[in-house]
């Protein structure tokens, strides 16, 4: 997770060899001076152009500004579905999607009301959080939605989207047959294991010609051989259905 500043948060998720990464972001209010909403803009900008072209990326979160419910000019980026009128503050969201490659996921959709609201105070109700992502992503999205009744935050409804993304089936690990070392637990088969040992250690032959490194091959072997014999090698489990 990074945090390149008080107003946006980058959580990457890596799925197998796929890199999906979250940009969460808390724009400025309206009320906010003008210079504060284009230095957010600029650093918002500076950000994503920065992540990797290999990475599927989504910027969402509250972005206090109404994209309306017509393209008007941003056709591609905007998709004809959303929620009441543009506002300055949603053309400069147009405008950044336009700069950073992006496209506004939610108004590719057409959605009833209440899964078009967003914010809603009293009688007052709005659009104002968004998932962008980039536009050779788009088809990823394949629905947005807004959670009526399920409140993120006062007054926020849930924005969720359905993303068609393949997560790797883990690898199968290969079966290594083993020894079956516990059953040297049980008396009877310690005492077989030993002279199983014994009768292969009485053919070592012993003579002037050994060294010690044929000696120890063939006493590791006997060993070896005898615990085979003595234990037995496990089974492959039965696969679950």
């Amino acid at each position: 997770m990074e945090r390149p500043s008080d107003r946006i948060i980058h959580i990457r998720l890596i799925l197998g060899e796929t890199i999906v990464s979250f940009v969460s972001i808390y724009a400025p209010q309206t009320g906010l001076l003008e210079t504060d909403k284009d230095k957010f803009y600029d650093e918002l900008l500076t950000y994503v152009a920065g992540i990797s072209a290999s990475e599927i990326t989504f910027v969402c979160g509250d972005f206090n500004g109404h994209i309306g419910n017509s393209t008007d000019g941003y056709d591609g980026i905007h998709g004809g579905n959303g929620f009441g009128k543009r506002n300055s503050e949603g053309e400069r969201i147009l405008d950044f999607a336009m700069a950073a490659d992006l496209v506004v996921s939610n108004s590719f959709f057409k959605k009833r009301l209440s899964h078009l609201v967003t914010y809603q105070s009293g009688s007052a109700k709005s659009q104002i959080d968004y998932i962008l992502t980039r536009k050779k992503d788009r088809n990823l999205v394949s629905n947005t939605k807004c959670i009526a009744g399920e409140e993120c935050a006062s007054q926020h409804k849930l924005l969720i989207a359905d993303l068609k993304i393949k997560v790797p089936l883990p690898k199968k690990r290969k079966f290594l047959p083993k020894c079956q070392l516990w059953k040297l637990r049980k008396p009877e088969v310690q005492e077989r294991y030993r002279e199983k040992v014994a009768s292969k250690l009485e053919e070592l032959p012993l003579t002037g010609d050994n060294n010690p490194e044929s000696l120890w091959l063939y006493f590791k072997t006997s060993l070896k051989d005898a615990a085979f014999e003595t234990y037995g090698m496990s089974k492959k489990p039965q696969e679950e259905k």
